[in-house]
């Protein structure tokens, strides 16, 4: 019980803490400090490994990311029914996302829940393998609505919707959103998707890319020639639309 009010105290003053069942430990959230979380299990008579740093490089254009190996979250501390969401659910009134609570841009590396509809920070959940993309999306449930650990799955993507994504992806982390400005298939798209995935795109072609691109008229547009290589606007400034999904069996 004491462990209990100590994790209530520690929630009400902004510090989210869980407890690791596979460790027996009360641990903080990933977003707050090592020393908060040496200083926590010096309380409980407990030691721990901090959760390590995953520093994963994509290219120039995805940030580092923090994983929290093998830690799932009982309960959300905060009533999601009550938030208030725009029409397509993606930013709530309130500014309180993710099981850390903290604020959130939809399209930056963050997954929705299928069930409640939530979203959550790639650095904050357990099971995603690799850095996600801009407007990238995934199957995933989240621990609360999981009972237990999260569930995760890629989608499989139309080479189209990959050229879409990237492009998406690269607008957003370069220019600000700017659909109006160009983007080269051989400096910015090849590199991005060979790290992004190299199994499947290892021996990708630019001019895979360009066969691509000028198949879909309506979604991408050709524009001025650089260093031999086409470069291309993206038409629409959203990313690929994705089916809706239910809950896995």
């Amino acid at each position: 019980k004491w462990k209990t009010k100590l994790a209530t105290t520690m929630s009400s003053s902004g510090h989210w803490m869980f407890l690791n069942k596979k460790t027996g430990m009360w641990e903080l959230q990933s977003h707050n400090t090592p020393a908060i979380i040496r200083h926590l299990n010096e309380v409980t008579n407990s030691s721990t490994d901090i959760p390590p740093h995953v520093m994963e490089k994509i290219g120039s254009e995805l940030k580092p990311t923090l994983h929290s190996h093998n830690l799932y979250y009982d309960f959300l501390t905060y009533d999601t029914s009550a938030l208030t969401w725009d029409a397509k659910h993606r930013q709530n009134r309130e500014g309180l996302y993710c099981y850390c609570m903290g604020p959130g841009v939809w399209y930056k590396q963050m997954l929705q829940c299928i069930n409640c509809k939530q979203w959550f920070h790639q650095a904050c959940v357990s099971c995603v393998p690799k850095p996600m993309l801009c407007g990238e999306d995934n199957i995933f449930v989240c621990s609360v609505c999981n009972l237990g650990e999260e569930h995760f799955s890629l989608r499989t993507l139309s080479d189209r919707d990959v050229l879409h994504l990237a492009m998406y992806h690269v607008v957003m982390t370069r220019y600000h959103g700017d659909i109006l400005l160009p983007v080269c298939l051989r400096m910015n798209i090849l590199p991005l998707l060979q790290v992004w995935d190299e199994a499947r795109y290892r021996d990708l072609q630019v001019w895979t890319l360009a066969q691509t691109a000028s198949c879909h008229p309506g979604l991408f547009a050709p524009g001025a020639k650089h260093r031999n290589t086409t470069l291309y606007r993206l038409l629409v400034d959203e990313p690929p639309s994705y089916p809706e999904d239910s809950t896995p069996t």
